[in-house]
């Protein structure tokens, strides 16, 4: 290959992302491209990159994505007790998920099977939530009786500290 420095260790790199793709992390120890010696080192910026858009990303999902924020109420400590009612939000989930299915099957357009994967990913954080938020409400239930009793022991023995004593 008769190309640039430049093009040839981009090249390089793509190759490198594509193995480690296919073999994993494990493909990083083994095999790390050459430094670029008239540049500074590039990756970190590019690691950072991706860290940055990848958290940017779970920002948007998780703050204007309607399943997400009703998601994110439930496991609110008021909100807990609505976990197994919010499991029959799964349920237009899954109708979405089997007509779009049925629609791709039948010679529909292959985009259908993104919406299938949206749809179903979305009924199973739903079916998911409402046995989580059973057991975080239950922990949070003995958490708070486990505060009540304490305050109650300790208001008794402050009580009996200010009680006179009985002099014989």
């Amino acid at each position: 290959m008769n190309a640039a420095p430049g093009v040839q260790w981009m090249v390089r790199q793509v190759l490198l992302i594509l193995r480690v793709l296919r073999d994993g992390l494990r493909a990083l120890t083994h095999v790390l491209p050459p430094r670029r010696s008239n540049t500074c080192d590039e990756r970190p910026d590019m690691f950072r990159l991706i860290w940055t858009l990848s958290v940017r990303t779970r920002d948007y999902l998780l703050r204007y994505m309607p399943s997400n924020r009703l998601l994110a109420a439930i496991r609110t400590r008021r909100g807990l007790k609505w976990g197994i009612p919010a499991m029959l939000v799964a349920l237009p989930y899954i109708l979405i998920a089997s007509i779009c299915s049925g629609s791709a099957a039948d010679g529909g357009p292959g985009w259908l099977h993104l919406i299938v994967l949206w749809a179903c990913w979305n009924a199973l954080k739903f079916i998911i939530m409402g046995p989580v938020s059973v057991a975080l409400l239950i922990r949070a239930r003995l958490h708070e009786a486990a505060v009540r009793r304490h305050q109650r022991h300790d208001s008794r023995v402050e009580a009996s500290l200010h009680e006179p004593a009985l002099r014989v």
